[in-house]
């Protein structure tokens, strides 16, 4: 028997009654008069609560990794609609569907496309190529011959009032092999995110507390360029899709990293070896793709945040009480009980921050102070990944007491609840 498309199936069951009951009559006037997906237009109508439904059922699906998450979101919706259609709205029917469309996507031939897009750094003959699997990663000192991407760039100037110093970032191409745009972006954008997410990392290991006046600057020294267009190995473009970025509008700076090049490049090597080695290194590799994104915007009180977010990740907290992440954290210290107080602090500002929607004053020197800490953690799981090569070790470590006191404490608390249990004696039962 194969395994079912749904991972959670009495969810499955459940929001699909939901999702049928939310089915209109032909006869009743829908809210929605209509709805088309991929340019199809579909003879069933839905009420309001159709997108949820698909939501639901697309985030409980077993799809297959190499389907990009847009693809997974139309698929699902697709098949519903092809269901229902047909007078087959039944889970069991869209399932087939589903494992249909996913097939025909998975037969399709790859094909290479070139992600183009620039980075805040001067170009230098020292930048090597960065070869990964079938991904290529070149830095170009002009635009590539032949690479068109005029409309974007247009776009990207009414955006800025720094024009001058866009000219000086190095252009990037990212060449992969995949089945659609979307996939080629989402693979070469994250291939990308992992090198500038190193080498930031890399760089930022020294940043100490800092303190601006007025709008404050992005914690990253490299960041992206306003717009990322995607073509074909010689140039020419599939469409007029292409994707900006929204922080380029305020401060901009070029950064020379010759200084720190060769560290970049020995961390990247290095902390992409043991990504490759399960579960541990993919959440080191993970981290370091957020890394870059959490780290790119003037808004420090978001930066903060996103930082958070980035310590419950590399301290392996899911549905725990941010108290974990608080002990776990700490435990990479020396000076334990000190750098507990000092993220418990933090995790008080967090809460703040959350629950009552604003900002406050000492979200700049807040966040470089969370950075320090994620940036501790990092560094401790990279160098202790071939000591501990997995999560669950890494777990019991950083939830073991900070002090010897705090576990005689534990011990003696454990044999309290101990002593009103009876247990077998070396000579056989207690009368």
């Amino acid at each position: 028997m194969g395994k079912s498309k749904w991972r959670d199936q009495k969810q499955a069951d459940l929001v699909f009654n939901m999702l049928i009951q939310s089915k209109v009559p032909n006869s009743v006037k829908a809210e929605r008069q209509s709805i088309t997906v991929s340019n199809l237009k579909y003879k069933t109508k839905f009420d309001i609560s159709f997108d949820r439904c698909v939501d639901l059922l697309v985030a409980n699906a077993r799809f297959n990794s190499e389907l990009p998450v847009s693809l997974q979101d139309k698929i699902g919706s697709e098949s519903i609609f092809k269901a229902a259609d047909k007078n087959l709205l039944k889970l069991g029917v869209v399932s087939d569907y589903i494992r249909k469309e996913e097939k025909e996507y998975i037969d399709k031939p790859q094909i290479q496309y070139v992600l183009l897009t620039t980075l805040s750094i001067p170009y230098s003959k020292t930048l090597k190529n960065i070869t990964h699997n079938k991904t290529t990663i070149v830095f170009c000192k002009r635009k590539p011959k032949g690479f068109q991407n005029e409309d974007a760039k247009n776009m990207a100037d009414k955006m800025t009032m720094h024009k001058e110093v866009l000219a000086r970032f190095v252009y990037v191409k990212v060449k992969v092999d995949a089945r659609c745009q979307e996939s080629a972006f989402v693979i070469a954008k994250s291939e990308l995110d992992f090198v500038v997410g190193v080498w930031n990392f890399t760089i930022n290991l020294n940043a100490g507390i800092r303190k601006t006046f007025g709008i404050p600057e992005r914690i990253n020294k490299i960041v992206y360029g306003p717009c990322h267009t995607l073509h074909r190995e010689g140039g020419a473009r599939d469409s007029s899709l292409f994707w900006y970025e929204t922080h380029i509008h305020r401060k901009i700076k070029i950064t020379d990293i010759s200084d720190n090049y060769e560290n970049c490049k020995v961390n990247e090597r290095y902390i992409r070896s043991i990504s490759k080695s399960g579960p541990l290194g993919n959440t080191i590799k993970t981290a370091l793709i957020r890394y870059g994104s959490a780290l790119d915007d003037e808004d420090m009180t978001g930066t903060f945040l996103k930082l958070w977010s980035l310590l419950e990740l590399v301290t392996f907290v899911d549905s725990e009480s941010h108290l974990v992440v608080v002990h776990r954290a700490s435990q990479v210290y020396l000076d334990k009980q000190f750098m507990y107080a000092n993220i418990d602090y933090l995790r008080k500002k967090r809460n703040h921050v959350v629950h009552t929607g604003g900002e406050f004053d000492s979200s700049e020197k807040d966040a470089y102070s969370l950075l320090q800490i994620v940036n501790a953690v990092i560094r401790f799981l990279v160098n202790n990944f071939k000591l501990i090569p997995s999560i669950e070790e890494f777990k019991d470590i950083l939830s073991l007491p900070l002090t010897v006191e705090e576990a005689n404490e534990n011990r003696i608390g454990i044999e309290k609840q101990l002593e009103k249990y009876n247990f077998a004696s070396k000579n056989g039962i207690y009368k």
